[in-house]
C-alpha cells in the first residue's frame, strides 16, 4: 500500500477485505488468504458480479465458513446467510426460509486444497423456493437471483459511497446510487468514477467527514512524508493490533467497524503516539515483536542454557511433576514450543527495521517557505483536508520560532529539522489529523 502506484486499487483491495472478511486465525494457511487477496486485488475494480462469484467459491471464503459441512440432508447455513446478511442485501430483506433453502443450494460446495470443487454426491438437487422464485438452484443460481434484486445494489453502492464519501446518506440519495450501480451492471470503475467526478463529492458535507481507519492512518501518513517502503520502526503490525485493526485478521465475518467506532479518548492519544514513533522513532529500545517467543519459551531456553537436564528445564520452577503423564504433556508441550520457535526463526524472512526516511526540512524548502509562518502552512497544507483553527495555527507558529529562536527560516537551516518534527507531531496529533 505504501509504495503502490495504484493506490486506488490496494484501496479497493481493503474495502473488499473488510466486507469479505476472513480471518487467518481461523484459515491457519497463509497461501489461502493470500490466494484470496490476490482475488481481491484482481477483480476490486472490476464487476461485482464477477467478484462475488469468485469470492464464493475461494477457498479461503469456502473453509472460514464451513462449506465442508454444508451437505445434502444436514445443510449449514454459514454461508448462505452471511452471503445476504453481509456481503449482497443487508438484513431485513431475506427470510429465514430463504437461508435455508440458499444453504441447500450451496451443498456440495468446497475445495480441495487450493481448489473450488463440487462434490455432487453432497449436492440437493431438488427444488428450492428463495427470494419468490422456485427451481433446482444450485449456487450460481442464488448468486444470480440475489444480484437481481434491488436492494443489492442499494447495499453495495452505499457502503462504498460510505467508505469514500461520508457516512449520512438520505434514503432517496441511497435509492439513486443503486441505480448507478445496477444500471452499470454492477461495474465498480464506472460507478467510482462517477462519484470521483461528482459535484457532491467536493461539496463541504463530503469533505473532512471520513475517520481514517488504522489502516489508512498508517498508510496515508507514510504516504504523506513522501516515504516509498513500509519502515519496521514502529512495527505497523504492533500499532495496528493497539489502534484496533489488524489486517488479515477481522474481528468477525462482519469485517470491521467504520467511522465513530475507530475513535475513543484512548484510541486517539495512542493515535498521537503513533505519530511520535514515526517523527521520533526510538531505535535504542525497539523490540522487535516478531523475535518475543513469550516468557514460557524464554524460561525453559534459560533452564537449558544454563546446563538443567532437559526434562527438569521444562517443569515449573521448582515444582515436581504430578505423575508420569502430566510429566510427559509438560515436556512434550514445553520444549516442542521451544523447538519450534527456533525452527520457525531460522525459516522466517525478517522484516527490515529501519526507521522511515524522510526530511521536513526539505518539504518545507522545495515548497518555498522562507518564515516559520510558511513552514506551519506547508505541512498544514501537505497533512491535513480540515484546517485548524487560527489560535492553533498562531500557537504552532509561536512555538516554532520559540525553538528555532528567529522567524527567518534560511537562519536555522542547519538545526530546524527537530522543531519541524515537534510542529508535524502536533498537527497530526490533532483531531483533524484523523479526518479524510
Amino acid at each position: 500500500m505504501v509504495r503502490s502506484n495504484h493506490p486506488l486499487q490496494e484501496k479497493m483491495a481493503l474495502f473488499w477485505h473488510g466486507h469479505f472478511a476472513t480471518s487467518e486465525e481461523k484459515l491457519r494457511d497463509y497461501r489461502k488468504i493470500q490466494l484470496q487477496l490476490k482475488t481481491l486485488h484482481a477483480g476490486g475494480l472490476g464487476s461485482f458480479r464477477d467478484l462475488l462469484s469468485a469470492i464464493a467459491k475461494d477457498p479461503a471464503m469456502l473453509v472460514f465458513l464451513d462449506a465442508a459441512q454444508n451437505v445434502k440432508g444436514a445443510p449449514n447455513e454459514n454461508f448462505g446467510r452471511e452471503v445476504m446478511e453481509l456481503f449482497t442485501m443487508g438484513v431485513g430483506n431475506y427470510t429465514e426460509d430463504d437461508i435455508r433453502e440458499a444453504a441447500r443450494a450451496f451443498t456440495g460446495w468446497g475445495n480441495d486444497d487450493l481448489t473450488f470443487v463440487i462434490d455432487p454426491e453432497k449436492h440437493d438437487a431438488g427444488d428450492k423456493h428463495f427470494l419468490g422464485q422456485v427451481g433446482p438452484f444450485d449456487g450460481d443460481d442464488i448468486l444470480r437471483i440475489i444480484l437481481d434484486q434491488k436492494q443489492t445494489a442499494i447495499y453495495i453502492a452505499l457502503k462504498i459511497y460510505r467508505f469514500f464519501v461520508r457516512e449520512e446518506v438520505s434514503p432517496a440519495f441511497a435509492e439513486r446510487l443503486g441505480a448507478l450501480l445496477r444500471d452499470g451492471d454492477y461495474q465498480i470503475t464506472p460507478f467510482l468514477r462517477a462519484i470521483f467526478l461528482s459535484q457532491d463529492f467536493y461539496a463541504a458535507p463530503s469533505v473532512g467527514t471520513h475517520i481514517k481507519s488504522p489502516t489508512e492512518l498508517i498508510i496515508s501518513t507514510y504516504r504523506k512524508l513522501g516515504v516509498r517502503a513500509l519502515p519496521g520502526v514502529p512495527d505497523a503490525g504492533s500499532v495496528g493490533k493497539v489502534l484496533g485493526q489488524v489486517l488479515l485478521y477481522p474481528p468477525t465475518v462482519a469485517g470491521w467497524g467504520e467511522g465513530r467506532s475507530w475513535i475513543t479518548p484512548g484510541l486517539l492519544f495512542e493515535r498521537g503516539n503513533f505519530a511520535q514513533d514515526v517523527l521520533f522513532p526510538d531505535m535504542i529500545s525497539f523490540r522487535d515483536p516478531q523475535l518475543n517467543p513469550g516468557a514460557e519459551v524464554r524460561r525453559v531456553n534459560r533452564n537449558i542454557n544454563a546446563g538443567m537436564e532437559i526434562t527438569a528445564a521444562t517443569l515449573e520452577d521448582g515444582a515436581a511433576p504430578s505423575s508420569s503423564a502430566g510429566l510427559r504433556e509438560t515436556f512434550n508441550t514445553r520444549y516442542a514450543s521451544l523447538m519450534g520457535w527456533q525452527e520457525a526463526m531460522r525459516r522466517v524472512k525478517p522484516i527490515p527495521r529501519s526507521a522511515a526516511d524522510f526530511s521536513l526540512s526539505d518539504m518545507v524548502r522545495d515548497a518555498g517557505a522562507t518564515t516559520t509562518g510558511d513552514a506551519v502552512d506547508v505541512l498544514m497544507v501537505r497533512f491535513l483536508q480540515v484546517a485548524l483553527p487560527d489560535s492553533v495555527r498562531t500557537s504552532l507558529i509561536t512555538s516554532l520560532n520559540e525553538q528555532l529562536g528567529t522567524e527567518n527560516l534560511a537562519d536555522a537551516q542547519s538545526y530546524m529539522e527537530h522543531p519541524l518534527r515537534l510542529i508535524a507531531h502536533g498537527i497530526m496529533s490533532s483531531p483533524q489529523y484523523q479526518l479524510a
